[in-house]
This record gives structure tokens, C-alpha cells and sequence, in this order.
């Protein structure tokens, strides 16, 4: 790509991460998406909303639970919110990896969130 003098953006290294989330070669696929990680950095270049679910969603397909939870504290740390798509990637992973109490905790915090969201739309029609 770039021997073309076009260089590789934010989507590029978005759909790079979901192809590694989505490869039946974990080794493989955890081992390129450091290298991502890395050449991201070098570049500049920082994750966004679906980058940081592509990546969480990358570590949980693969059982790498504390990795996953890793990237949305990672997330959380540089302003990103997690939205329901995080949440149910977590809540999935963390089920079928038999960490039940982990992802009612999730759970938990979506009720909150939505519990927040409709008090906050109350309260502006007042």
C-alpha cells in the first residue's frame, strides 16, 4: 500500500484488526494485531470508538479475556466511552468463558447507563 504513495489511515488499521478479530489463527492473528498496535503508534495514529471494540472484540474471539478488558480500560483512559456494542462484546466473552459475575457486572453497568440515559430525557421534556 504504501509503495502506491497511499498511506494507510485510521480505517485501514480499523479493518486490518477486524480481519486478525475475525482469523481462525490466533497466534497468528494476536501476533499482527501487536504489530498494528505498534505501527499505529509510531504513525500517530489513535484508536476510535470501533477500533477499540475491534480490538476487544480481537482479544475476547480469541479467550484472551484480560487483554479485552485491558483495551476498555485503555479505552475508558483516553476519553472514549464504551457503548453497547462494547458491553455486549465483553458480556459474550465473559459468559462463554464461565466469568458469569465479571459480565453481570456489565451487564449491570448498561442498566445503569440507560437508567441515566432516560432520567437525563425526563428531565429535558420538564
Amino acid at each position: 500500500m504504501e509503495t502506491s504513495a497511499v498511506t494507510p489511515d485510521r480505517v485501514t488499521y480499523n479493518s486490518l484488526c477486524n480481519a486478525c478479530a475475525k482469523s481462525s489463527d490466533a497466534p497468528l492473528a494476536l501476533s499482527r494485531l501487536r504489530e498494528l498496535r505498534a505501527e499505529m503508534g509510531e504513525k500517530r495514529i489513535e484508536l476510535d470508538m470501533v477500533g477499540y471494540n475491534t480490538l476487544i472484540s480481537a482479544h475476547a474471539n480469541h479467550g484472551r479475556l484480560e487483554e479485552a478488558l485491558a483495551a476498555e480500560n485503555e479505552m475508558i483512559a483516553a476519553g472514549i466511552r464504551p457503548n453497547l456494542i462494547t458491553f455486549n462484546t465483553l458480556i459474550s466473552a465473559l459468559a462463554k468463558f464461565g466469568r458469569l459475575a465479571d459480565a453481570w457486572r456489565f451487564y449491570e453497568q448498561v442498566r445503569l447507563i440507560s437508567f441515566v440515559r432516560i432520567a437525563i430525557s425526563a428531565l429535558s421534556l420538564t
